[in-house]
């Protein structure tokens, strides 16, 4: 099948044997960029709360991704709440579970890995904001993957009454309308925060749907 042009994505990012499926089906679907940028949560708190690894590279069973440094610089002066930080990171399965996908293509050549921790619209919005700035000023496309769980650790029933609310928001392209669904809904899920600052950027970037 043709892959689809897209601006960003959403992916799960549970242990494979739950999610795999999921994503690799995501993955499999668009087109690549050179540049991945990934946005996730930061389960294990540690480190700084919104935080870029911004040197070096990230190694997986099937080999190294280099970061992107001159992107990473980029989006960190963009955001006053970005901190350059590899700690925040190093504990965290978010964004690395999503590496192998991106290595398993072999188109992607870069990533820049950032950690968005409390799910507050302002943080989110300005970290969206850096981020297509930077991709803007670099004139050349890159891939917005937003790693986010929805509806956990929970009855599927609760699953089905709250999931289509929030992906309602989704898809409406309305980030401050998805937080306040999912503080009204109690919803379980995880990486709100990320997944508002890639509907920033990706909307900022021209996307409309």
């Amino acid at each position: 099948a043709a892959r689809e042009p897209v601006k960003a994505l959403l992916v799960p990012h549970g242990a494979y044997g739950s999610c795999g499926a999921v994503a690799g089906a995501v993955f499999s679907r668009v087109a690549w960029a050179p540049t991945a940028v990934m946005v996730g949560p930061n389960h294990s708190e540690e480190g700084q709360p919104f935080g870029v690894a911004a040197v070096g590279k990230w190694t997986t069973p099937l080999g190294e991704m280099p970061l992107d440094e001159e992107m990473a610089r980029a989006i960190l002066r963009g955001a006053k709440e970005l901190k350059k930080d590899a700690r925040c990171h190093e504990q965290e399965h978010s964004l690395e579970v999503q590496v192998p996908f991106l290595q398993r293509a072999g188109k992607v050549k870069r990533i820049v890995p950032v950690s968005v921790g409390p799910a507050d619209i302002e943080p989110s919005r300005r970290i969206g904001e850096s981020v297509a700035r930077a991709i803007l000023k670099r004139g050349e496309p890159a891939l917005l993957v937003a790693s986010a769980n929805l509806t956990r650790c929970e009855p599927l029933s609760d699953a089905q009454s709250k999931d289509p609310r929030v992906l309602e928001r989704i898809l409406a392209m309305d980030e401050e309308g998805l937080l306040r669904e999912i503080a009204e809904a109690a919803s379980s899920m995880c990486g709100a925060g990320a997944l508002a600052a890639v509907m920033t950027a990706a909307r900022l970037l021209g996307a409309t749907k």
